[in-house]
């Protein structure tokens, strides 16, 4: 149930739907809270073709969540994944390069950076 909260560092405590609490301990804990996108009160966007964010991930969103999935699991940082190969231009990849950019000048990444 919602709200959990944070007990301490790695301590999780849930509410339960039948009653009483549950606590999850791990190294890291991830909260994928949801979203709904909110549109900013620009003069004429309403009269402008524009997407949102959940319009552009929507037909894609599995490949980057199973790749965000697949690097908690396996505990990488962001220099892990930044390392990887990913032989196609895909979300996936541009998820990479995200993580690239904690550690390289991002005026000296492409579209192609590997």
């Amino acid at each position: 149930m919602w709200p959990p909260r944070f007990e301490d560092a790695h301590t999780l405590a849930v509410r339960l739907a039948g009653g009483g609490e549950q606590r999850i301990t791990a190294d890291r804990i991830l909260l994928a809270t949801g979203a709904s996108a909110t549109i900013p009160p620009i003069p004429g966007l309403a009269d402008t073709p524009y997407w949102t964010s959940t319009q552009i991930l929507a037909a894609d969103a599995g490949e980057i969540i199973q790749t965000a999935v697949l690097a908690i699991r396996r505990r990488m940082s962001v220099t892990d994944l930044a390392a990887e190969l990913f032989p196609y231009l895909t979300l996936a990849e541009g998820l990479k390069l995200c993580a690239r950019t904690f550690s390289t000048d991002v005026a000296q990444l492409s579209c192609c950076a590997g």
